[in-house]
């Protein structure tokens, strides 16, 4: 997450301003009038002779941010950040976010309370106690539609009695101007379609971009099947989708993206972006949206499990209940159990042939995987999602409601799995994997 840096001559201008206002009678604490910052839908008062400047991007897609520094006599300066991020959508998430990068650093929170007013949805500030270098810090997260907006004030713990005023007017003066929620931006020869669950913003032909809907909430109504439980977003997923190969190559490229990445998703932004796959691209091709079906029911999923918890889980929960999901999807838009199956197995299969075949204990705290790990940890889902025995325990279902509840990976493993090795879990788990793939392949006969 990109937060805006100040330039130490901007500091030392505001600083010289407002003593020179001190110099001639003025409060130094005064506010001056509203300022409106219609790309961040946000209008608040800054100090009198604070200029903030214009907002720079923050994030990878419509975030905006800025700041500014407010001195008086003979006192360190009072910083204030403020970003916003138009489609973050879960203030409790960012919020657990900042207070987790917070821990990072050894600052440990004060004090916790709704911040009510503004024109927000919601709203929490929390104060953290004066670091090493004895600064304190106060923070705002507001929420309004899909955006959250961030606002963070540092200032010497000795001099808080001195900044109160100006703190508590900044913060006070805070107003939303959004309206409506917010969609993706538009461009030229673009338009925004919407189904039931999504919002997709495309330039791809209608009839392709109304197939590719469907799929998408055929394969969101399986996942709800799975996950009856799971938290839903409050508006609708947002999609981009490019109707060229091209474009999306390039989209890829701008937001170094890897090149071979059929779907990606904005974790900041929660939206899934993906586009119509080249001709020589054939694998698994839903011809009426003209993308790979198992690919965008993964990253569909990865949506959904991102919304559900508030965060991104482990690959090998996105990566095997994705690819699970995924491999029974055919362009029927039908999940085919007995089809998941078949071509899950025959996947491990082949990856558990290899000269060093991956483990279930491996699959957990690794930040990428290959694709033997990907195979693995999508039968071995689907193995925990459709085994009777092991469905009954609903042991991934219980996984993504204590990351929901906690923001805590290694919390949620243990409270899926308790302090066993996967392995003791799933001991059938090979047996079933061979007769399903020996099925499998005399079914291809």
């Amino acid at each position: 997450m990109k937060t805006i840096r100040f330039a130490p001559p901007i500091a030392l201008a505001a600083a010289l301003l407002l003593l020179g206002s001190a110099a001639r009678g003025e409060d130094p604490t005064a506010l001056g009038p509203e300022r409106a910052e219609p790309d961040m839908e946000l209008a608040f008062r800054a100090p009198t002779g604070v200029d903030p400047g214009p907002s720079a991007p923050c994030g990878s897609l419509g975030g905006r941010s800025f700041g500014f520094y407010f001195g008086l006599a003979g006192k360190q300066p009072l910083e204030v950040r403020i970003e916003t991020f138009p489609f973050f959508e879960d203030a409790d998430a960012f919020a657990r976010r900042r207070k987790a990068e917070m821990a990072a650093q050894d600052r440990a929170p004060e004090a916790e309370a709704p911040f009510a007013g503004g024109g927000f949805d919601r709203g929490l500030r929390i104060s953290w106690k004066p670091d090493a270098k004895g600064k304190a810090a106060v923070l705002c997260v507001l929420k309004r539609f899909r955006r959250v907006t961030a606002v963070t004030c540092e200032f010497p713990a000795a001099d808080r009695e001195a900044y109160a005023t100006v703190l508590e007017g900044v913060l006070g003066s805070l107003r939303s101007t959004a309206r409506e929620p917010r969609g993706l931006p538009v461009p030229p020869g673009w338009r925004t379609e919407a189904t039931q669950n999504f919002e997709i913003t495309t330039d791809a032909s209608s009839p392709v971009s109304k197939a590719l809907g469907a799929l998408l909430e055929a394969a969101l109504a399986e996942a709800r099947r799975w996950f009856p439980a799971a938290r839903r977003p409050e508006h609708r997923n947002l999609v981009l989708f490019f109707g060229s190969a091209d474009g999306f190559s390039r989209f890829r490229e701008e937001h170094e993206i890897r090149p071979e990445a059929l779907v990606f998703l904005f974790e900041d932004e929660r939206v899934l972006s993906l586009g119509v796959l080249p001709e020589s691209k054939q694998s698994r091709r839903f011809a009426a949206a003209e993308v790979d079906i198992l690919e965008t029911v993964r990253g569909l999923f990865e949506q959904f499990a991102l919304h559900a918890a508030g965060r991104r889980p482990e690959p090998w929960f996105t990566e095997g209940a994705g690819l699970a999901l995924g491999a029974g999807f055919g362009p029927d838009l039908r999940h085919d159990r007995a089809r998941a199956e078949g071509e899950l197995a025959l996947g491990v299969e082949e990856a558990l042939s290899a000269k060093k075949p991956p483990s279930l204990d491996d699959l957990f705290g690794l930040p990428d995987l290959g694709e033997p790990e990907k195979a693995l940890a999508g039968a071995w889902a689907f193995h925990l999602l459709a085994a009777p025995a092991l469905a009954k325990k609903g042991l991934l279902q219980r996984y993504l409601a204590a990351l929901a509840e906690s923001g805590d990976l290694n919390a949620a493993r243990a409270a899926a799995f308790g302090k066993e090795p996967v392995t003791d879990w799933s001991r059938p788990f090979a047996a079933q994997c061979k007769a399903a793939a020996a099925k499998a392949r005399k079914a291809k006969r």
